[in-house]
């Protein structure tokens, strides 16, 4: 019988306003702890991604750079470099410069050439060519 009286004050000590009080405020402090731990798993995994993706950007960056570095190796790429760059050429070398002809309103191309009418053509014939 003495631990049957044993037991219902174990029992009647645990289920208290007090105990049950200590209980709720240590499922709260856990409670507050997991949470806070969640929203920092959260935050990680949003910079992983933004880390991975910052990654694949330098690597490829890398391999353009390489590429380059390739290219800059060799004497044309040199060359190549130092024209586009600086606007350099090799002596005795000149510029040509390509004008796309005009298109008139009728759709035919105006060469520049001015074109002269059948009279004036025969009469340069007749005079011989003044």
């Amino acid at each position: 019988m003495l631990d049957f009286q044993q037991k219902k004050k174990l029992r009647k000590a645990m289920y208290s306003k007090g105990v049950l009080l200590v209980l709720g405020i240590i499922v709260l402090f856990l409670g507050n702890a997991t949470w806070n731990v969640y929203q920092k798993y959260s935050e990680a995994r949003g910079n992983e991604e933004n880390v991975l993706n910052e990654l694949r950007k330098l690597q490829e960056r890398e391999s353009d750079l390489s590429a380059d570095i390739e290219r800059l190796n060799t004497q044309r790429g040199v060359e190549e470099e130092l024209r586009k760059r600086f606007g350099v050429a090799k002596e005795g070398e000149e510029v040509m410069i390509i004008v796309e002809p005009v298109v008139s309103d009728e759709g035919s191309i105006d060469d520049g050439v001015q074109k002269e009418g059948f009279w004036s053509s025969l009469f340069h014939i007749f005079t011989g060519g003044e």
